[in-house]
């Protein structure tokens, strides 16, 4: 598991076709830790963006799902930014 930023993650799916596997934290949070387990999403790029698949498979833009994750997870309390974790590279 390596830390990366949001340049760092765009970059990464850009060279993987098959997208790469991030985990998202509040940045207070450790990774694996027993508080918090992560959000894990698979990140793909669409027209020079970050794309997620939703439930319905279908490709929605990352940044809707980072507001989401950051509306309900991060606070004073655990964090006003997130961390994104790289777990796998697909492809």
């Amino acid at each position: 598991m390596r830390k990366l930023t949001l340049a760092q993650v765009k970059a990464v799916a850009k060279k993987n076709p098959d997208g790469v596997i991030v985990e998202l934290y509040p940045s207070k949070f450790a990774p694996n830790g027993m508080w918090f387990t992560g959000y894990q999403v698979k990140v793909e790029v669409l027209k020079n963006q970050l794309a997620y698949r939703n439930s319905e498979d279908e490709l929605v833009d990352f940044e809707i799902l980072l507001g989401y994750f950051m509306n309900y997870n991060c606070n004073a309390e655990t964090g006003k930014r997130v961390h994104y974790y790289l777990i796998e590279e697909l492809g």
